[in-house]
């Protein structure tokens, strides 16, 4: 089994289909987890499909259980370097973000966006440049605001004077301002009850049939990414769910069954639909064993049903 998994992982591997590589692997791994070859392999999938965290985790793995692989030290060290690469382009994408459309309010997360951009690559001139820019913008904004104080000083003055002199201007006035604050309001409001009633229908990150992709291969692949939540399998008028936590199986139910015996039944699943949500509720752990020792036991519950034979009748014997 673990040969045709490695075989299987190779041919995709080489075929330039690192995502269908990664169940294979997981599973290869479930079965033998000291064994460096399947880690460094998932490493190399998740560098080609850009998930550097991934990457990272499992070639530390691999260095951790063969330490003097060569490879492994030149794969780390190009995950690094593209994670660096990474976290620069991410800071100057926020810096342009903040100044494209800046206001003196934004002057401090401008100035943090852009010095995380020195930080992380210290000769950026465009960085360097736009905090000198900052430093002359805020220098004319304080001349302007002195002027504009007097101003508005001398205006205010004439606008009391003003309305000594006729008082119904300035009920007007605040109530009309009063008005305005209601419409705000109201607006707010709807702009609540619009973001809620698209987050009641929004679409979760992973869902689709069972008719195109088997259920074995969802689970694998959440069980290869660390990932953290409850599979909600349909089919027909049943529901079935499986608990992850951080890749790990510790939950399953299937209508009146908990446990392994659930985890069975809905991988027996060949129809119907499925939704991941990314959230983890308390539960009672029921099942500790790794996804490898549950597919084990699966194949081991099913051996002997198939492998019973009938006993032929005694023939009777005349005497």
């Amino acid at each position: 089994l673990t040969r045709k998994l490695l075989s299987e992982a190779e041919s995709h591997m080489g075929a330039g289909k690192y995502d269908l590589a990664v169940p294979k692997l997981s599973l290869y791994l479930g079965i033998k987890p000291h064994d460096p070859l399947p880690l460094e392999m998932l490493g190399r999938c998740h560098l080609a499909l850009g998930n550097l965290k991934m990457a990272d985790e499992y070639l530390r793995q691999a260095m951790e259980r063969d330490p003097s692989n060569g490879d492994l030290a030149s794969l780390l060290d190009e995950v690094e370097s593209r994670m660096s690469c990474s976290r620069a382009d991410a800071a100057i994408d926020r810096a342009r973000t903040i100044l494209a459309d800046y206001s003196p309010e934004d002057r401090k997360n401008a100035e943090e966006a852009l010095r995380e951009v020195l930080n992380l690559d210290p000769e950026n001139e465009w960085a360097a440049e736009k905090l000198n820019e900052l430093a002359l913008i805020d220098a004319d904004n304080d001349t302007k605001d002195e002027k504009e104080q007097a101003a508005g000083t001398e205006e205010k003055g004439f606008r009391g004077m003003k309305t000594m002199e006729n008082p119904m201007p300035r009920a007007f006035s605040i109530l009309k301002s009063n008005i305005s604050i209601l419409l705000l309001a109201a607006a707010a409001v709807l702009l609540v009850l619009n973001l809620r009633r698209r987050t009641r229908i929004k679409n979760y990150p992973l869902q689709g049939s069972l008719n195109l992709i088997p259920v074995l291969d969802i689970v694998s692949l959440l069980n290869s990414n660390l990932k953290t939540g409850r599979l909600a399998v349909m089919t027909g008028k049943n529901r079935g769910e499986i608990y992850f936590e951080k890749g790990e199986i510790v939950h399953s139910r299937f209508r009146s069954f908990d446990g392994k015996s659930a985890f069975h039944k809905i991988m027996e699943s060949q129809t119907g639909d499925y939704i991941f949500y990314n959230h983890l509720p308390n539960v009672k752990h029921t099942i500790s064993e790794p996804l490898s020792l549950l597919l084990l036991s699966m194949r081991t519950d099913e051996q002997p049903r198939s492998s019973k034979k009938t006993r032929p009748a005694r023939e009777k014997v005349g005497v």
